[in-house]
């Protein structure tokens, strides 16, 4: 009876099989890094989304938070800094803040100062985010906050029936016509009715976004004074 001798694979057929199983592991390894790449992407642009509504949702609540009285003054715009006067968040109830926005350097930033009761702990802050706006104030400046990547920001303001620019003449007389409080008085002062009230009906703000972002271009917000309509926007 005859036997067949077992026969292996030819060194031909062990090397095209290697040569198949290494461009399989390359393929998997391309499909693999791609989904990483695309994966890294889609979170980059989730965290530059979230940050950017973060960013609008700050200025919205610093808006709704004004505090006017007849001793201190609570919106001012010098056509690069935008200063506020508000209500200190929740962990300091019974507090006022100075808050301040502007661009600089491709960013669009926020600085807060500590909480205040006294006008005089007021005028020191207000003074503050003035030069932190000019970019004279190093101390203020190491406490501002990136708010988000933006090339150039605009304000308009909405009275009489018509959005007219911040820095109009109506405008500055406007948030000129508080009165000089006295130093040693305390923040509240006398309360500021509708009627009396010398802040615009609305505030619109035009942000351009830097680009290279997952979003680019002009961004536009609008903000309504709470009182208008009688509730918040």
């Amino acid at each position: 009876m005859r036997r067949h001798a077992a026969q292996g694979f030819t060194l031909v057929e062990l090397m095209v099989a290697l040569l198949i199983m290494a461009l399989m592991a390359v393929l998997s390894w391309q499909g693999l890094d791609g989904m990483m790449r695309t994966l890294q992407s889609t979170t980059h642009q989730a965290d530059q989304v979230l940050s950017l509504n973060a960013a609008l949702t700050q200025w919205q609540t610093d808006l709704d938070a004004l505090i006017e009285t007849t001793n201190t003054t609570a919106l001012d715009w010098d056509g690069n800094t935008l200063r506020m006067t508000r209500t200190a968040p929740s962990s300091s109830p019974g507090y006022f803040v100075v808050t301040a926005w502007t661009q600089r350097e491709g960013q669009w930033q926020r600085w807060q100062s500590a909480p205040l009761s006294r006008v005089s702990d007021w005028q020191a802050a207000w003074q503050a985010a003035t030069s932190w706006g000019q970019g004279t104030n190093a101390q203020a400046q190491q406490q501002a906050v990136v708010m988000a990547q933006a090339e150039a920001w605009q304000l308009f303001y909405y009275r009489d029936n018509a959005w007219t620019n911040s820095l109009s003449s109506a405008a500055t007389a406007a948030a000129s016509s508080a009165l000089t409080p006295a130093k040693g008085s305390a923040v509240t002062g006398a309360p500021i009715t509708a009627s009396t009230s010398t802040l615009p009906q609305a505030v619109k703000l035009i942000l351009t976004l830097s680009k290279g972002q997952t979003l680019q271009g002009t961004l536009t917000q609008d903000w309504v004074r709470p009182v208008v309509g009688g509730g918040k926007s």
